[in-house]
């Protein structure tokens, strides 16, 4: 089940990678948006004396148009790039993450449906199922596997500041493996069990109550 624990070394390399490719990323920002406005600068003088050099008010409007729009643009990748960085220095400060550890030699295969990624049921002790899925649980040459652990934090207003899955174990394969065309359909409770999870949580990884070898599997067109 989801337990919460400190930041481990793992942990922290993850978030001083993604800082560094914040600050990557905001130094392209910065350069191509002061690419961008010699390019309007340049444009519009051209435009000015060989186009129509009468015409000076509807001039001036466009060239400050295009440098709105551009600075627009600039704004919202760096502005959003700087809470992202406000967002690891106070989960370093926050020190504190969920923690799921796997350990199960049984699972359901769930094929990737529209670039969602791979989804996979694993057997967890007294009867309860782990239900995970999504971009970050693609099959690999590591994983699905028999140890793993599952790291998500969020920040108080619930975004996702840290989410990684660290494999430990061994690769192994599916008990049962489903194709394309086939589904699984869960019971009114196990939903229910869903509904009372934490929202952002169980977007990632859900926990019901049951036994995958009872799971119904339908195909996808029977209602």
């Amino acid at each position: 089940m989801t337990t919460v624990r400190p930041l481990n070394t793992q942990d922290l390399e993850t978030l001083d990678n993604d800082v560094r490719q914040i600050h990557k990323r905001q130094k392209f920002t910065i350069k191509y948006f002061a690419g961008y406005i010699l390019l309007v600068i340049m444009g519009s003088t051209w435009a000015y004396f060989k186009i129509d050099p009468d015409n000076f008010v509807p001039w001036v409007f466009t060239t400050i148009g295009f440098f709105i729009a551009g600075l627009w643009g600039f704004l919202e990748i760096y502005l959003k790039d700087n809470k992202a960085l406000k967002r690891i220095v106070w989960l370093k400060k926050e020190n504190k993450v969920h923690s799921i550890v796997v350990k199960s030699n049984d699972y359901i295969s769930i094929p990737e449906h529209e670039d969602e990624g791979n989804y996979f049921l694993f057997q967890l002790r007294d009867k309860k199922i782990l239900y995970i899925g999504g971009q970050e649980f693609y099959t690999s040459a590591t994983f699905p596997n028999n140890n793993f652990e599952i790291v998500i934090a969020t920040d108080p207003k619930s975004k996702i500041v840290l989410l990684n899955k660290y494999d430990l174990g061994e690769k192994i394969s599916p008990k049962i493996k489903l194709n394309k065309k086939q589904s699984i359909k869960l019971t009114d409770t196990q939903i229910e069990e869903i509904k009372e999870q934490d929202p952002v949580l169980r977007e990632i990884a859900t926990f019901i109550t049951g036994d995958i070898n009872e799971i119904r599997i339908i195909d996808k067109v029977e209602t």
